[in-house]
């Protein structure tokens, strides 16, 4: 499937490599330039002669209550545009993994404050759940840190034994990590139903991804994992132009497919009814 999944992104990305990475780029100045922009602006103003003469004015307490007061409004709004844009260069990926073009606009087309604001309530539960799937996960794995510690501090053993655990250690990280993937890989799907339908629940959007992306984890990890040896290329200016598009590309489309290949596969049964000693199939 993961074949298919890479050829079907490259048709889909022949001749259109620097529209969509101009799309991604733009995306990432819009989203990352304003936060560095609002950051900046904190160090400027601390360092401005206006600082000063407010807190010779007004008090430093004050001046910095309602300093922190607005740039927290500041980085609401950046989160919202933030979301609304990342969901727009989204549902543009998906447009283009269902064979349309896909044009600029859509890019926009979450910007608005209402749907600004669902985006980053979808986001913000999304990166929740990613986030506790992850403490889940190297728990474990800091149980034995913690353990080894408490060995190579207390206890006289050879070096040997905390080299063997030191590599024990390794390997039950690779497999936490590579569980924590296949556990993220149960949202992935979501992004789909969230844009199919806007007026949906963000729980809705998650319940529904659990549900119709059981089968294909291993198969999202395994792509993911393959696509790597593209994003360490990047290391190099010239491959970001086709790898970012890339990427995102193959991600969709195998969103898309697999929905496709679910829908498909879907068992059908002829529903039974007994009537006064008659059936209706």
């Amino acid at each position: 499937m993961n074949t298919h999944i890479r050829l079907q992104s490259k048709y889909l990305l022949s001749k259109n490599t620097l529209r969509l990475f101009s799309i991604s780029f733009a995306s990432l100045c819009l989203r990352w330039g304003r936060l560095l922009f609002t950051i900046a602006s904190i160090f400027i103003f601390i360092n401005s002669p206006l600082f000063e003469a407010l807190t010779s004015a007004y008090g430093v307490a004050e001046v910095s209550v309602v300093s922190v007061l607005i740039y927290a409004w500041l980085f609401f709004l950046t989160a919202l545009a933030a979301s609304g844009i990342r969901l727009g260069e989204q549902f543009l990926y998906f447009t283009r993994a269902q064979g349309s073009r896909g044009s600029l606009r859509l890019l926009f087309k979450y910007i608005a404050p209402k749907k600004a604001f669902r985006a980053l309530r979808f986001y913000a539960t999304i990166n929740f759940f990613k986030f506790t799937w992850l403490l889940y996960f190297l728990l474990p794995c800091a149980l034995c840190v913690g353990c080894d510690i408490y060995i190579y501090r207390y206890f006289s053993y050879p070096p040997i034994i905390h080299i063997i655990l030191a590599i024990s250690i390794s390997l039950l990280f690779s497999v936490c990590i590579v569980m924590w993937r296949i556990s993220s890989a149960r949202y992935s799907a979501a992004v789909y139903y969230f844009c199919l339908d806007p007026s949906m629940k963000v729980s809705a959007a998650i319940k529904k991804s659990i549900h119709f992306t059981d089968g294909f984890l291993a198969e999202n990890v395994l792509l993911e994992y393959s696509l790597a040896g593209w994003m360490l290329s990047c290391i190099f200016a010239a491959p970001i132009i086709y790898v970012v598009p890339y990427v995102k590309l193959c991600k969709c489309v195998f969103v898309t497919e697999m929905l496709l290949e679910k829908a498909n596969s879907k068992p059908r049964f002829s529903g039974v009814t007994f009537l006064s000693g008659q059936h209706i199939d």
